[in-house]
């Protein structure tokens, strides 16, 4: 290979980036000026007016161009591939044609979105204290693992509108996994902020690194405390077990999220008030009485300081309650635990089944 050579395939590689930007570069343009155009007649200057279009166009020209787009790479590939034996001497090309690369594609990239959307939304996995770069490892090697195992995904066009639609839809079902298992999560925070209104911690606010929110810090000890047994119940690896297992109920590309599907997440959602009632409610029993008591010496002595002597009273009194509760939160998990998997179950099978 000469010094021209290299310099030729330094030009292609600049005419096959220009050829790809071309036609998303100039939909841009063009929704710009008419953008532009608009605001200068209605002199409406939003910025949102400018964005949302300007990513629609985006959407619909990439749809539109993607097809070709990818034969313009596969071409230049074949190329590239081509002038390897002129650089070392000897040696075989491997040619891949559009089929093979769709089909790779297809059966890596959308189980690799259905799981990483189950981990957007599933716990622990979720959590701001959890990399992204981390995140997305176990999502692929995951990925490799189950991609030989699964049925065969349908054969699309990788850049085309029907392999965005399926893609989206793999990222919804993934979300729906993982939220079913997330409100688990969320009851026992809710429990946790029951029994501190009636302790009188409600005012005892800490950020909650997993949702990126301030709540009572007795939701978080909740929360880090149901973390660990979900480890120690091994529910993490029976929440990839049931990521691995969806892709046999519910094959890639068969069928789309409907509005059963959402309605077995609604129907589910009921469990958070119900799960947090069953965790809170030995102590907020304790806690009335309590508090009754407190309002009974209140009527006995009317100058005694309510708020000097209640607070200490219903914290103390808390505090036994909860060292109390402690071995109950294994058993509340489980109770917990063990539908959202089933419901999570039955959910695929709907959903496969309307395919």
């Amino acid at each position: 290979m000469t010094p021209e050579d290299v310099i030729d395939i330094g030009r292609q590689a600049l005419t096959l980036s220009v050829l790809l930007a071309a036609p998303l570069l100039l939909a841009a343009l063009a929704a710009g000026i008419l953008i532009g155009m608009f605001q200068a007649a209605t002199q409406i200057q939003d910025m949102t007016l400018s964005f949302i279009p300007k990513l629609v166009v985006f959407v619909i020209a990439l749809g539109i161009a993607g097809p070709w787009m990818l034969r313009l790479a596969i071409d230049f590939t074949h190329r590239m591939f081509e002038s390897i034996p002129v650089v070392i001497g000897v040696g075989r090309t491997m040619f891949l044609e559009e089929a093979q690369i769709s089909a790779w594609i297809a059966s890596l990239w959308l189980p690799f979105l259905r799981i990483t959307g189950a981990m957007m939304a599933a716990p622990l996995f979720s959590s701001s204290y959890v990399p992204v770069r981390s995140r997305i490892a176990i999502a692929l090697f995951t990925a490799l693992v189950v991609a030989p195992v699964i049925p065969t995904p349908p054969a699309i066009n990788a850049l085309g509108l029907e392999a965005m639609l399926i893609a989206a839809n793999e990222i919804l079902i993934g979300i729906c996994l993982g939220f079913l298992v997330q409100l688990v999560f969320e009851a026992i925070v809710f429990a946790g902020q029951t029994i501190s209104m009636g302790m009188g911690l409600g005012f005892a606010m800490m950020v909650d690194p997993q949702r990126g929110t301030s709540v009572p810090i007795l939701s978080q000890f909740f929360l880090l405390i149901s973390l660990l047994i979900f480890l120690a119940l091994d529910g993490h690896l029976a929440f990839l077990q049931l990521i691995a297992g969806s892709f046999s109920i519910w094959p890639v590309g068969i069928a789309v999220v409907s509005a059963d599907t959402a309605g077995m997440i609604v129907e589910w959602s009921a469990e958070i008030f119900s799960g947090a009632i069953r965790v809170a409610l030995p102590a907020v029993i304790a806690l009335l009485v309590v508090q009754i008591g407190v309002g009974v010496i209140s009527r006995a002595a009317p100058t005694l300081n309510l708020f000097a002597v209640g607070f200490p009273i219903a914290i103390l009194v808390g505090y036994l309650v909860l060292y109390q509760m402690m071995p109950l939160f294994i058993p509340a998990m489980d109770s917990l635990l063990s539908p959202a998997f089933e419901t999570a179950g039955e959910l695929l099978k709907t959903g496969g089944a309307g395919g």
